[in-house]
């Protein structure tokens, strides 16, 4: 429990359970009530955190000759409602693999996860994947957008199983050491990489084109060097960084207005090259991991989302329409409009 002149200072973090072993540059997943965690730098162990029971399990491990450091993991829908689809690519050591995971902690099922060889040839002919980011997006969620050193970017079709677009990231500097990759919109994602300016990439689906706009960076936040982030609608969240004048600071940017700020309270901890990843109620952000000096770490922490954000215009929204069930206003009539007025004078 922190003292009371600490909370002035600090986020109140809860530090739950320690995790089986040390990680740095893990990747992480939320499905359903469970983290699951895919490997680390220089380790192939896979694990499930089931976020209700604050306890681990091991899912399987990656195949031996698999060396990790500075992949990609995402997750993608599948047919079966009982599992998930993880796509884990990328890397100093170049991979391409899937599992149809599901849960450990199903008592009734003796179902066995494992990585297998992807069907995907997306990065085939691509030799730097060090730290590259992907999303899924596009209007049917058929695309894979995927950036990678020193600034391309590629959609790719899972249903035509190629790749159908091509573009250059116009940055000076690359932007996948550390970045975040961020999608907006079906068709529109936001880039911060470590320089001094971020990105806004749209894709035209019809004529398979990119195109970019840039967006600014405030000063203190030009070398934020592996950081770890995480999104939640409107929002990213950016926690710690490899710079020492950062290591525990958290940052927020909205993409609806554009904006950074700077969250005066702190992590309470130094961190870099954690996992940070918002569970599926999107109640909770998890910070896995990182390295506290030069060694990996164990710690896992977790944060309320709306600590950080504050309330949101969903939230708002949530508020009004619970508070005209009970009034009269009900009866009266109300538009939509009215919603903006309310927003508008609550910020």
């Amino acid at each position: 429990m922190l003292k009371k002149n600490k909370e002035e200072t600090y986020f109140r973090f809860e530090t739950l359970h320690n995790l089986p072993t040390a990680l740095k540059y893990s990747q992480c997943v939320s499905f359903n009530d469970e983290i699951l965690i895919c490997g680390g730098a220089s380790n192939r162990n896979c694990y499930s955190y089931h976020i209700v029971k604050n306890e681990y399990r091991v899912i399987c491990c990656y195949p031996s000759n698999v060396k990790l450091y500075g992949h990609t993991v995402i997750k993608m829908k599948s047919n079966n409602e009982k599992e998930i689809k993880l796509l884990s690519f990328g890397g100093e050591h170049n991979h391409a693999l899937v599992m149809h995971y599901q849960s450990v902690w199903n008592e009734e099922t003796q179902y066995l996860n494992k990585w297998v060889a992807s069907p995907y040839k997306f990065n085939n002919n691509i030799n730097d994947m060090l730290f590259s980011r992907a999303l899924i997006g596009g209007k049917n969620n058929q695309l894979l957008f995927l950036i990678y050193y020193p600034n391309h970017i590629i959609a790719y079709d899972f249903k035509l199983m190629k790749t159908v677009a091509k573009g250059m990231l116009p940055t000076r500097e690359e932007v996948t050491t550390g970045s975040c990759f961020a999608k907006s919109t079906s068709d529109q994602m936001i880039i911060f990489g470590h320089g001094s300016e971020g990105i806004c990439v749209k894709y035209d689906e019809t004529k398979k084109k990119f195109s970019y706009s840039t967006l600014v960076m405030p000063n203190h936040m030009d070398r934020p060097l592996l950081y770890s982030n995480a999104y939640i609608d409107d929002f990213i969240m950016v926690f710690g960084s490899e710079n020492t004048w950062y290591k525990d600071s958290v940052f927020l940017y909205s993409i609806k207005k554009t904006a950074w700020s700077d969250c005066k309270r702190k992590l309470p901890l130094s961190d870099y090259g954690a996992a940070a990843v918002v569970t599926e109620d999107g109640k909770w952000a998890h910070i896995i991991g990182g390295c506290d000096s030069t060694s990996p770490s164990n710690k896992h922490m977790r944060v309320l989302v709306q600590e950080i954000i504050g309330i949101t215009e969903k939230d708002v929204r949530a508020i009004v329409k619970h508070w005209l069930r009970k009034s009269e206003l009900k009866r009266l009539g109300w538009i939509d409009d009215f919603y903006k007025f309310v927003i508008n004078f609550w910020y």
